[in-house]
Formats: structure tokens, C-alpha cells, sequence
């Protein structure tokens, strides 16, 4: 089946009718054997065609701008004036293929294709008078495709400010029916003029990707490489993204696991933290209990002695009698004891009062 395309060329009319004779002859993309059966529908000089174009409408309005007392504003070369815009290109060149070259391999296919290609470029300035064709050949001597190249001057008429008839691209598109920007419209409209045509000639038609358009065979082969080469890249980078697609899917199991860890970790912080806060009650109590002893022990022997005594006579018998007499022994006792002493007393009581309470807690 096939293929069809309409893509931009760079513009290389030298090239084109092959008055370009590059110093190497290996340069060349063409076989000069072959130039012969190339078909020139049209080779104007672009200069000539300006004064074709646009001759009329420049004399025009420089008659104007001297009748205005303005004649600083003469524009001398047409041509010239565009070549040096920013705006606007002196030219533009379309590239039309149809078939590749697996057809050309095919006797009858590439008769009808031939047949095919030429029938469009007779039909192509009658069909787009704003695209002012002036160099129009097709290339058979090439190794690759036949293909034609059309250059033209893309042609506004009716102007009010300027020149009445001037270049530009997108007043040509809007003149013939198609939006400001709406070369891919116009482009898509061509593409079904071929397809009519290739049905004429008994062809089926299929969109080109426009990659493969006009190359030669060492271009086809590069291209071809190339392509294998993105086929290859593009498995290798589906195993990357495959892989990479793994490894997030763990990553994101490891996360799971990660939050439940330290969601567990939180729980045996706050058990550990309770446990350290339930042993610190004993913990206190004991100190609490240490710092007692070290100040009882500071005690002279007589006193603690009768603070024995009264433990056994009251606490272990509940003699009340004894207790009113251990009591008095006591305070007998604590005569001796120095104010510093009975200073500790008072703490001891305090200490005491302070381990009753934490115990019964």
C-alpha cells in the first residue's frame, strides 16, 4: 500500500535543477546518468518571478508615495526587502512523495505511481492560485523515491496597507478558504486530492509518517538503523520503567512495613514509659528510705537506742504503760541531742511522713 505525503522543503533551488555541482562528486544525491528523466514542470528565477508577481503592484505604490511627498519610502527591490524580513520568507518549498521505495521495486506499481504524482502537479497551481509556483520538478534520478518539489510565492492581493499584492503566507492560506494558520488544513485537503488520484490509478492510500520522505538510499539506511535503534531503545526503557514500577511498588511496601514498625515502636515507647514511671514509685520510695537511714544513723547510739526500745515495748506488745515510759526515756534522750541535731529530728519526721504516703499510694 502506498504512501503519501506533503512535508516543507528548505529551499534549495539550485539543487533542485541541479545547477548545484558540489566539488565532490560522492556529494551528490543523484546519479547524473538518470537527470534526464526528470520531469521540469517549471524553473523561473525567483527574481523573476518577484517582478512577475509583484511587478505591477510595487510601480504602483511607489507612484504613490511620490505623489504623497514621500518618496524616502520607495521600496527599490521587492525581492530584496523580503529576503531581509523578519517577518515574512522570500519562498517556501513543498516536498510531495507518493509510494516508497518498495515500490519502486514493483514494475507496474511504480508505473502507476509515476502516473499518479504527475497527474497531481499538473493540477497543483490551478488548484492553489496564492501559492505562485516558480520552480516545479520532479526527481527520478535519485536512488530513493520519485518525488516532486514545488517552490512558490505565497501571494496577498487586495491589500490596503503597502503594496496591494504582497508575500504573505498567511493571507495566501486565507485568500484560498483556509484560517490564518491553517497550513495543516490546507495541507490535509492536498492529501485527499492525492488519495482521489491515487484511486484513479488503481492505487490504495496510506498517510507517510513524513521521516521517511526524500531520502536516498544511504539515507534510507541511516534512517533505518536509526529506527532499529529506537525500537531498541524503547524495549529497553519499557524494562527500566517496568523495573523502576517494581521497585516503587516495593518502596511502597517497605513504607507500610516502616509506619507499622514505628506505630508498634510508639506503643512500646508508651508501655516502657509507664513501666519507668510505675518503677519510679519503688525507686523513690527507696531513696526516699536510703536518705532516712543516712540521717538516723547520724544519731547518737543512746538515742536510737531508745527509739528500740520503744518499738519493742509498744509496737511488738502494745503495752501502753511501756510506750508512756519509752516516750519519757526519749525525751530524756533528746536533752543531749545538740539543735543541729534536733533539726534532724524534724527532717527524719518529714522523710517519714513523706515514705507513709508514697507507700500507701
Amino acid at each position: 500500500m502506498p504512501t503519501a505525503s506533503i512535508v516543507k522543503g528548505k529551499g534549495y533551488a539550485r539543487h533542485n535543477d541541479r545547477s548545484l555541482d558540489p566539488k565532490n562528486p560522492e556529494q551528490k544525491s543523484w546519479d547524473i546518468n538518470l537527470s534526464s528523466q526528470n520531469i521540469i514542470y517549471k524553473n523561473e528565477p525567483v527574481r523573476d518571478a518577484y517582478d512577475r508577481i509583484f511587478g505591477n503592484a510595487l510601480e504602483k505604490y511607489n507612484r504613490s508615495q511620490i505623489e504623497k511627498g514621500r518618496a524616502d519610502r520607495q521600496i527599490k527591490n521587492y525581492y530584496d526587502k523580503i529576503s531581509r524580513s523578519k517577518q515574512e520568507k522570500a519562498c517556501y518549498e513543498l516536498i510531495i512523495q507518493i509510494g516508497s521505495m518498495n515500490d519502486k521495486l514493483d514494475p507496474g506499481k511504480y508505473a502507476a505511481v509515476q502516473k499518479a504524482l504527475d497527474q497531481y502537479n499538473r493540477s497543483f497551481q490551478e488548484r492553489n492560485p496564492n501559492f505562485q509556483v516558480f520552480q516545479q520538478i520532479t526527481h527520478r534520478d535519485e536512488k530513493g523515491m520519485d518525488h516532486t518539489h514545488i517552490m512558490f510565492v505565497p501571494v496577498s492581493t487586495g491589500n490596503k496597507r503597502g503594496l496591494e499584492t504582497k508575500n504573505s503566507f498567511s493571507g495566501a492560506l486565507k485568500e484560498m478558504g483556509y484560517s490564518r494558520n491553517g497550513f495543516d488544513q490546507w495541507r490535509e485537503h492536498e492529501l485527499e486530492v492525492i488519495k482521489e488520484v491515487m484511486k484513479e490509478h488503481d492505487l490504495e492510500f496510506e498517510l507517510g509518517d513524513g521521516r521517511t520522505e526524500h531520502l536516498n538510499v544511504r539515507q534510507y539506511r541511516e534512517y533505518k538503523k536509526y529506527e532499529s535503534l529506537t525500537l531498541e531503545k524503547q524495549n529497553t526503557l519499557s524494562e527500566l520503567q517496568k523495573s523502576v514500577s517494581e521497585l516503587e511498588n516495593n518502596l511502597d511496601e517497605l513504607k507500610s512495613e516502616k509506619n507499622g514498625l514505628e506505630a508498634q515502636n510508639a506503643l512500646k515507647r508508651v508501655e516502657i514509659k509507664k513501666k519507668i514511671l510505675d518503677f519510679g514509685k519503688p525507686f523513690d520510695f527507696l531513696r526516699k528510705m536510703i536518705d532516712l537511714a543516712r540521717v538516723v544513723f547520724s544519731f547518737p547510739e543512746y538515742f536510737l537506742n531508745a527509739i528500740n526500745q520503744i518499738y519493742c515495748d509498744y509496737y511488738t506488745g502494745y503495752n501502753t504503760e511501756a510506750y508512756s515510759d519509752g516516750i519519757e526515756k526519749l525525751n530524756k534522750a533528746a536533752q543531749f541531742i545538740s539543735e543541729d541535731k534536733y533539726q534532724s529530728i524534724e527532717e527524719v519526721n518529714e522523710m517519714i511522713n513523706e515514705i507513709d504516703y508514697e507507700y500507701e499510694r
